[in-house]
C-alpha cells in the first residue's frame, strides 16, 4: 500500500494502524515479525487473507477513499467469535528453542510470546459477550476478599469448576458502572494464568490479556497501556504523536522466558 497508515471503519468505529506494524500472514514461517495481525471471527465483510486487508470480492482493489470498512449490519451473526480482532505482539525477540537430552529441539517460543500480545476485539451486537460477566451481575465495589491496593476477589461456579475474579475496586469506585473495568479471572486462585478483560469505548470494543506469576502491583499498568493504545490508534494520524511507544513490561524481569 502506498501510505504508511492503514485506516479502518468497524461499524463506525475508525481505527488508523501503522503500516509498519504489519505482523504478516498467520500461516508464514515462524518466528513471525513482531506487530499487528488483523483477523475477523470468521463472519466479517472483509477477509484479510487475500491481502492487505482487501476487501472480499474486490480482487484485490483498494477502497477509492482509502478506508477499509466492515458492518455487521444485515449479516448473519456468528456468536462463537469477535466480529474483528487485532493482535499486537509488542517488541520481544522470541525465546530460542529448546534442546532436549537427545539433541531434538523443542519448540516452546509460542507460550511465552502470548504474554506479549495484547488482543483489541470488536464484539458486534448480538454476539455473546464474554461468558463470565454474566456471573458477576449481583457484584458490588466492596464484595469479597480484601487482597490489598484496591484489589478485592471473588469466586463463582462455572461450568462444574470453581473460577476466581480479581477486580481493581478502587478504580471502580472511582468511574462508578454496573461492573468493573479492570477484571481478571483464573481458574487458579494463587498464581496461575489469568486473564484480563477491559471494556473501551464504544460499546462492543474490549481488550484482553494473560499474565502469569504478575505481581498486582504491576496490573493497573498494564490495562492503562492498554487503553493508551486503543484511544492512540483511534486517533487520526493528524493528531497523533507519531513518535509515540508504548511500554508492556514495566521490568523485564516480569516477562515469561519458559
Amino acid at each position: 500500500m502506498p501510505d504508511e497508515i492503514v485506516p479502518l471503519e468497524i461499524d463506525g468505529t475508525a481505527i488508523f494502524i501503522p503500516k509498519a506494524w504489519n505482523a504478516g500472514r498467520p500461516w508464514d514461517a515462524r518466528p513471525w515479525r513482531n506487530g499487528v495481525l488483523a483477523v475477523t471471527g470468521g463472519w466479517g465483510q472483509f477477509n484479510p487473507t487475500v491481502g492487505a486487508l482487501a476487501l472480499a470480492g474486490d480482487d484485490g482493489e483498494h477502497p477509492k477513499d482509502g478506508i477499509y470498512r466492515a458492518t455487521s449490519n444485515g449479516q448473519k451473526v456468528d456468536p462463537r467469535d469477535p466480529f474483528f480482532t487485532l493482535s499486537i505482539t509488542f517488541e520481544f525477540p522470541l525465546p530460542p528453542a529448546e534442546k532436549t537430552w537427545w539433541g531434538k529441539s523443542s519448540d516452546n517460543r509460542v507460550y511465552p510470546v502470548s504474554f506479549d500480545r495484547l488482543h483489541i476485539s470488536y464484539h458486534a451486537p448480538g454476539e455473546r459477550e464474554m461468558p463470565y460477566l454474566s456471573l458477576l451481575n449481583d457484584l458490588n465495589p466492596d464484595d469479597g476478599e480484601d487482597l490489598g491496593d484496591g484489589w478485592r476477589t471473588v469466586s463463582r461456579q462455572y461450568s462444574n469448576r470453581t473460577v476466581w475474579f480479581r477486580f481493581d475496586a478502587l478504580d471502580w469506585h472511582a468511574r462508578g458502572g454496573t461492573l468493573p473495568r479492570r477484571l481478571a479471572s483464573s481458574d487458579s486462585r494463587g498464581e496461575g494464568i489469568w486473564y484480563h478483560y477491559l471494556p473501551l469505548s464504544p460499546r462492543g470494543w474490549s481488550a484482553d490479556f494473560l499474565t502469569i506469576r504478575l505481581p498486582m502491583s504491576r496490573w493497573r499498568a498494564k490495562y492503562a497501556a492498554a487503553e493508551t493504545l486503543y484511544d492512540w490508534l483511534g486517533t487520526s494520524p493528524a493528531k497523533r504523536n507519531s513518535t509515540q511507544r508504548f511500554v508492556w513490561w514495566q521490568d523485564l524481569r516480569d516477562r515469561p522466558t519458559h
